[in-house]
C-alpha cells in the first residue's frame, strides 16, 4: 500500500513532472537559494529553479534567467 500523499511530497512529484523523466533533481546551493530570495517577484522562474529546469530550457518557455552562471 502506498504512503499517503502529504503537501511536501505532492510539491516533489509537480517539480518532478515540470523536470522532465530524463532529468535529476538538483539542490539548490548557497547561491542559487540567494539568488532566489533576492528576486522574490519572479515566481515563474522561482518555479522552474525548483523544479531544476536549467536556463536555457526557462527562457525557451518564455522565463529566462536575467543574471547568474
Amino acid at each position: 500500500m502506498p504512503l499517503p500523499r502529504t503537501r511536501g511530497t505532492a510539491l516533489r512529484q509537480r517539480l518532478a513532472e515540470l523536470r522532465g523523466p530524463e532529468v535529476p533533481a538538483k539542490a539548490l546551493d548557497a547561491r542559487a537559494l540567494a539568488a532566489l530570495a533576492a528576486n522574490p517577484g519572479c515566481k515563474r522562474r522561482a518555479i522552474l529553479d525548483g523544479a531544476g529546469v536549467n536556463k536555457t530550457a526557462g527562457g525557451a518557455l518564455g522565463s529566462p534567467a536575467a543574471f547568474g552562471q
